[in-house]
């Protein structure tokens, strides 16, 4: 028997090697999680922020125009031929088709591992085999592959006062565009409502009879003098010069003197009138107001709000032209912004309700703050980790962090817990660190090892859903690796070095409040040294850096700011001190009332256990039937983003006179609405209208407002059935 107590106390009196040498090499365990926090502090203000992760969607989309064609010879001779070549690729997931009047579209979509940069070379290849078999008169097969950054970040109107859309559009395309272009993070800048010049050439026919010339003529005349190729190059000791041949008509003077009939010399001049004209085959507004519309689209490895934020920078610094005005019509950032504004305040506010329940249930002040210390101390892995990885700041991102603030903190009341019991117990603060992490490290270490081993293979789920867990899963597990480290490591640090200072009631409180003999004492013996000698350079290279030198005499009160500094400290935490105790007493209180009252309830329930069980299986019954059923399920939770769009679709053919004058209905419409912040239209062959709306704390949710607009809308056009 006395072996087996000799064994036992050697086991539970044995201190572990990794506490034992961070209490004793102290100072290298404060330098590496220092380090470490000021990385994920460096790390927070460099990462991006976006609404979602990015996910790499590989899918190939290649469009073709048959002038003419109706859509069952465009699905025979078209869609069914590049379907035919681009099929055997592999990896595909979905392949569909659409055959229309005069277009042909084919969609591939591969599996997320595909490399989408690898499949568009593969698919414009095969495509460019198969175009030999297509029949004579399409267009050039156009190959793209979907990015979700294709769609614009920020959309702008540019109007001219009083100026003409067309001179708008000259001052966008030759100036504004290149200013765009070169800002950080800018992939791409498209213009639309934008006028097209043209040059008209209205033809005479008597003059044409006159001459015995025909349409052709002139056609052939023009087409011949617009010369613009290459003709060769010349290299002469590595430096090589290319010569091209360029003739293209620049006004209207160049274009009326090309001679149609060389030998009588008739020129274009004298068979037709050349006028410049504006061609308008689109149309844009914002608000009702004629613009030309500008839309940025970022780069893959930039982040929204980055981006958003340099445009706007950089037109706020343009010079535009006298009369010009620009109004924002669609952000997209905006709910971005707004969205995760909203999570890092739910982060902050679950931070603060930990705090609380930390410091009701461990009692002390002193070991409370050293538990809740270990917060921000462990989430600061997360950020390095995101931005190693190339991830951003986002909803799913974030979430990890959040979830973490109530697990990193296991750890560490573990620790702290068992260390104040050693202590209420009459050992030292290095010795009862070391006693009571040693006995609780397995526990700890195993605690925290279960939740990795469940969190480390969600990350390496495949599919769509996969990348939006892959973000989740390691934000939260390199957490959760760095809250027990910290417990182990540098809570224990803490705990050991810490003054363990007497817990404070209300009449120590009480007796603070007359201490300002004694705060003066330590103010007047205190300014000589280092915290005089901090407050001093503090103050002084403050009034040096703002220019105050008249108040660089106030200097002087050091000793007071000092001594009133202590009696503020001392009185803060003696209250703080005796109002965690009582309601420290309180939460004792009431935890010991329903641990009576649940054992009470136990008790009784063992007598009825079978009655118990059998309520308990209906219960589940009744929700697996009748409840769970009927819970839609989104993997990603529905978003008010804040906009809104209107598609109105015409048949082939329809006058532009009509889709403008509905169109034009509903932005009247709209624009009544107050949920409506801006409008903006783009009108063409259809019309598509997209709204921003106000903050959603001024609205209904965009759910609601669908379908009150849908009602309107249909009522509005009734007149316009096509």
């Amino acid at each position: 028997m006395s072996k087996t107590k000799d064994y036992e106390t050697a086991v539970f009196n044995r201190i572990n090697p990794a506490v034992q040498f961070s209490v004793t090499r102290y100072v290298l365990a404060i330098g590496v999680f220092v380090a470490i926090v000021a990385f994920g502090l460096v790390s927070t203000f460099g990462l991006g922020v976006d609404l979602l992760p990015a996910v790499n969607v590989p899918s190939v989309n290649v469009s073709t125009s048959y002038a003419g064609a109706n859509p069952s010879v465009v699905d025979q001779q078209v869609t069914q031929v590049i379907e035919n070549a681009v099929s055997t690729l592999s990896g595909i997931t979905d392949l569909s088709s659409s055959s229309s009047l005069g277009n042909s579209r084919v969609s591939i979509s591969f599996n997320t591992e595909t490399d989408k940069n690898v499949v568009l070379n593969q698919v414009a290849s095969l495509v460019n085999a198969a175009a030999r078999r297509l029949p004579a008169g399409i267009t050039t097969p156009v190959v793209r592959s979907f990015d979700a950054n294709s769609q614009p970040i920020i959309q702008f109107g540019i109007a001219g006062g009083g100026a003409s859309l067309v001179d708008v559009a000259d001052f966008i395309n030759n100036s504004l565009v290149k200013s765009l272009l070169v800002v950080d993070g800018v992939a791409n800048v498209s213009v639309d409502g934008a006028p097209t010049r043209q040059f008209q050439v209205l033809l005479d026919s008597n003059r044409l009879k006159y001459y015995n010339l025909n349409p052709a003529n002139i056609v052939t005349a023009i087409t011949t003098a617009a010369v613009n190729q290459p003709i060769g190059s010349i290299t002469t000791q590595g430096t090589s010069l290319s010569f091209s041949t360029r003739n293209v008509p620049e006004g209207l003077d160049s274009l009326r003197r090309i001679l149609v009939d060389s030998n009588r010399g008739i020129t274009v001049a004298d068979l037709a009138t050349v006028r410049d004209a504006s061609l308008k085959s689109s149309y844009a507004r914002v608000d009702g107001l004629p613009v030309v519309l500008v839309s940025i689209q970022r780069t893959t490895d930039s982040n929204s709000v980055a981006v958003a934020d340099n445009v706007r920078k950089a037109l706020a610094g343009l010079a535009l032209p006298s009369g010009y005005s620009i109004k924002y019509s669609m952000d997209s950032t905006g709910p971005i912004r707004a969205s995760i504004n909203n999570t890092f305040k739910e982060l902050i506010l679950t931070l603060i309700v930990v705090a609380i329940i930390v410091l009701l249930f461990l009692g002390k002040p002193g070991t409370a703050f050293s538990v809740i210390l270990a917060v921000p101390i462990a989430l600061a892995a997360a950020p390095i980790l995101y931005r190693l990885a190339g991830f951003s700041f986002n909803l799913v991102s974030l979430l990890a962090l959040v979830t973490a603030i109530g697990i990193v903190v296991d750890d560490s009341i573990v620790v702290a817990e068992n260390v104040e019991r050693y202590r209420a117990m009459g050992m030292k603060g290095k010795e009862a660190v070391l006693k009571g992490a040693s006995e609780v490290f397995s526990a700890v270490v195993a605690a925290s090892l279960s939740l990795l081993s469940v969190l480390l293979p969600v990350a390496f789920f495949g599919g769509f859903v996969g990348r939006y867990l892959t973000q989740f899963s390691l934000g939260l597990a390199v957490a959760v690796l760095f809250s027990l480290l910290e417990a182990i490591l540098f809570l224990t640090v803490r705990l050991a070095y810490t003054p363990d200072i007497r817990e404070l009631d209300w009449k120590d409180f009480a007796r603070s409040l007359g201490r300002m003999r004694q705060a003066l004492a330590w103010g007047l013996s205190r300014w000589k040294g280092m915290p005089g000698l901090v407050l001093f350079a503090v103050q002084a290279g403050g009034l040096v850096a703002l220019g105050r030198y008249i108040l660089l005499p106030s200097l002087l009160a050091i000793p007071l700011e000092l001594a009133l500094g202590n009696y503020l400290v001392f009185m803060l935490y003696a209250f703080l001190s005796a109002l965690t105790g009582t309601l420290h007493g309180w939460t004792e209180a009431g935890v010991k009332i329903i641990q009576e009252g649940y054992a009470r309830l136990l008790r009784r329930s063992l007598k009825v256990s079978a009655f118990v069980l059998a309520g308990t299986a209906v219960v589940l019954v009744c929700l697996a039937v009748l409840i769970w059923p009927k819970i839609p399920f989104n993997f990603i939770p529905q978003s008010d983003s804040g906009t809104l769009s209107a598609n109105l679709r015409f048949p082939p053919g329809t006058s532009q006179s009509t889709v403008n004058l509905a169109a034009s209905r509903v932005e009247a419409f709209l624009l009544q609405k107050p949920e409506v912040q801006t409008i903006q239209a783009v009108v063409g062959s259809n019309a598509s209208i997209d709204m921003a709306l106000v903050p959603i704390k001024q609205r209904p949710s965009v759910y609601v407002l669908t379908q009150d607009y849908r009602k309107g809308l249909q009522a509005l056009l009734k007149d316009i059935p096509s």
